[in-house]
């Protein structure tokens, strides 16, 4: 996930969002990035990709650089166009890859922008269920097969997938208050084997380093940094890397008020 800068809007129309795919189209095909699903708002993208070789900085220095040259150029603007590095996770290739799936489609619904995820063009909803052609760069053939457990025909799994992503839309519970140590999104064997092939000595330049160090605030220094506490809740959370539970804890409030702070802050 990249978000803009200062919460600045990265796609102001439709031909940004059409740019931003050519650039993105021609580094899948360059680094061999398979994408599981994808979705774009106003000031932020959210991308699910399994890289067969370690080159996720690569590929995201790529996207990010080429996509602000062209913002810039194209709306007389200069400097940073994203807020800082990208914000990456590793997750499990079964359920829970279906639940981040699921959590990113669902983005402009639970924002408030849509009522149902096919009423957004720009998310990977519309091609997984059938809704339109997929771009020649994505097959959501084993996304369908892994919902549908491998269990009737195209059209059926389909139709699993559109019931899956709707069960979501039911659901208070936040995919990524699952995420451990900031980066694992698994059960406990898949974070060891992971652990495992990635320890923390630098042999992931990806993910491992750059994540597991300590955030750049501590919660308290949120508190001090912004006036408003709902935003500095909010800014913890999609920020910091701090879970809705330790930030509840920390602030002295329930979990949900936590989850409409966030919502409230993404629709400002």
């Amino acid at each position: 996930m990249s978000r803009g800068d200062n919460k600045q809007g990265i796609f102001l129309n439709d031909h940004d969002r059409e740019r931003f795919f050519d650039i993105y189209s021609d580094i899948v095909d360059r680094l061999g990035w398979a994408t599981f699903a994808w979705c774009l708002m106003g000031n932020h993208f959210h991308l699910v990709v399994e890289t067969p070789d370690p080159n996720l900085s690569e590929g995201m220095r790529l996207l990010n650089g080429i996509y602000t040259q062209y913002f810039n150029k194209n709306h007389g603007r200069v400097g940073h166009l994203f807020q800082g590095r990208f914000r990456s996770i590793v997750v499990e290739k079964n359920r829970y890859l279906l639940e981040l799936i699921r959590y990113v489609v669902l983005n402009p619904v639970r924002s408030g922008r849509i009522d149902a995820p096919g009423d957004w063009r720009w998310s990977s909803y519309r091609a997984t269920a059938g809704l339109e052609e997929c771009p020649d760069w994505f097959d959501p053939g084993w996304i369908l097969e892994l919902v549908s457990e491998g269990v009737g025909g195209r059209e059926t799994r389909r139709r699993q997938y559109i019931e899956f992503i709707a069960q979501g839309m039911l659901k208070e519970e936040d995919i990524m208050d699952k995420v451990r140590q900031q980066i694992y999104l698994g059960d406990e064997s898949f974070i060891e084997s992971v652990q495992f092939k990635c320890p923390p000595d630098g042999t992931d330049p990806d993910i491992v380093n750059e994540q597991r160090r300590k955030p750049m605030f501590f919660l308290q220094e949120y508190l001090r940094g912004y006036r408003d506490r709902r935003e500095a809740m909010a800014r913890a959370y999609l920020e910091g890397g701090f879970s809705q539970a330790e930030i509840s804890k920390h602030f002295g409030v329930h979990y949900s008020t936590i989850s409409k702070a966030v919502r409230d802050y993404k629709r400002s």
